[in-house]
């Protein structure tokens, strides 16, 4: 952790020597650097690894005497601190009580209507009819451990579970979404969870937005959740390791993550306000060719001669936010969230504003979307990035507006467009039409 400290202060003071010290986000580095540093002398002498540190971090927090239970881990998506998967979603309604030898089965459907059209030299229009089928199921081996398994329909892409209707009927594919394993050590299962295996994406997105994660993502590898709650004060760090390209005869490539969270809550448990920092380390990226494909997703290259490889490294820095209103009984939540690639002092920085309006809780309730962002060349990891923004790409701006309405307690319909420029200098327009109809069961 403190090598990575190291280079991200390096990497930060490059940053800061390329920008006008005047500017609001030449101040806001400044601070961090001052924290960074420190930190970093902290943990010179004991150089402890992402992980241990977590685990210090909540054994000492166990010393507080929490009343408050502590959210599940994978409940870090949707709105808050409260996010993710159907698992958890029955846990909660359940009261969150758990069953030795207890089965709990999740799926869902969605069919997609998908109209595309970017204004380049072809300027072809595209129209898709896509599904997406998913059916998992959790086993309570005993109250602090489970294994998770999900299958869903689509190919090896990493980041969509969609199947284009086409081929003249053929079948479709199924893979494995899911596959892991949790454990909650028994003294502080109210505290610590741990996942291994391919496991639902664990990092936080402010509104679930995709800045530089999207929402179908699967890692592979360990992840470690410390949560704690202090009246209205509510906290989460997570740390991963996750494999990206094991190479028989070379270095393997992974993805370190260090995420924290905070909230704060009303005493009548609306969420008020989020926050939290992120750093995620991709190594062996560099003069290498792409981990997945041969699509740079708008990511620097060259070519070598024989291959096209990636230009950069990709040590990115996440700052974000959340601030929760209420209008008329609905919540209004802003969201702000800025990446910055710590590795290079040009083309590196991305960010993303938005609101969310309304709640889906009930039939004939709705919730309206409206986000706008900036992703400069090689601020993130393009494969990784959201799939649908820009055409899967960075060098990209522009808005997406989405409507959706319940029609029933877990029957929606969702309505998104998306107007976006790939290139941030001289681009083309992308515009995107998709209309969802979706069913859960849990």
């Amino acid at each position: 952790m403190g090598l990575l400290l190291m280079r991200t202060s390096i990497s930060m003071e490059k940053f800061m020597q390329h920008n006008s010290p005047h500017s609001d986000l030449w101040v806001l580095c400044r601070i961090m650097l001052v924290g960074m540093n420190s930190l970093q002398l902290l943990l010179a002498s004991c150089r402890l690894p992402v992980i241990a540190a977590i685990l210090f971090f909540g054994l000492w927090a166990g010393t507080t005497e929490l009343k408050a239970q502590e959210p599940t881990s994978g409940q870090m998506s949707g709105n808050g601190l409260k996010q993710v998967t159907a698992y958890d979603s029955r846990e909660a309604s359940e009261g969150g009580a758990e069953e030795t030898g207890k089965f709990r089965f999740t799926a869902d459907f969605l069919y997609r209507y998908h109209v595309s059209d970017r204004d380049d030299d072809d300027n072809v229009k595209r129209v898709r009819h896509r599904i997406r089928a998913r059916f998992g199921i959790k086993v309570l081996i005993r109250d602090d451990a489970a294994v998770v398994f999900q299958l869903a329909s689509g190919s090896d892409d990493l980041v969509s579970s969609n199947q284009t209707l086409t081929d003249a009927f053929s079948s479709k594919n199924v893979t494995f979404d899911l596959a892991y394993g949790e454990y909650k050590p028994p003294i502080f299962k109210k505290m610590f969870t741990f996942q291994a295996g391919k496991v639902i994406l664990p990092v936080y997105r402010p509104g679930a937005t995709e800045l530089l994660w999207d929402n179908d993502l699967r890692p592979e590898g360990l992840t470690a959740f410390v949560s704690s709650r202090i009246g209205s004060i509510e906290t989460k760090m997570l740390g991963g390791m996750y494999i990206l390209k094991e190479r028989e005869n070379d270095v393997e490539s992974e993805l370190l993550v260090g995420q924290f969270i905070g909230g704060y809550s009303l005493q009548d448990d609306k969420e008020l306000l989020k926050f939290g920092i992120g750093y995620f380390h991709l190594t062996e990226i560099k003069d290498r060719t792409p981990l997945f494909g041969n699509d740079f997703f708008g990511n620097s290259s060259y070519f070598d001669g024989t291959d096209e490889r990636h230009a950069a490294e990709y040590h990115e820095l996440e700052l974000f936010t959340e601030a929760s209103l209420y209008w008329h009984g609905r919540p209004i939540v802003l969201i702000a969230d800025l990446a910055i690639n710590t590795y290079l002092s040009a083309d590196n920085i991305g960010w993303l504003a938005g609101l969310i309006y309304g709640k889906l809780d009930k039939r004939g309730s709705w919730q309206c979307r409206y986000n706008y962002r900036r992703v400069e060349k090689d601020a993130l990891y393009g494969t990784f990035s959201d799939s649908n923004f820009g055409d899967g790409s960075t060098d990209t701006k522009g808005h997406l507006i989405s409507l959706q309405f319940a029609l029933d307690q877990d029957i929606a319909g969702t309505l998104s467009y998306f107007h976006n420029q790939i290139g941030l200098n001289d681009g083309d327009t992308f515009q995107s039409l998709m209309l969802d109809f979706s069913i859960k069961i849990k």
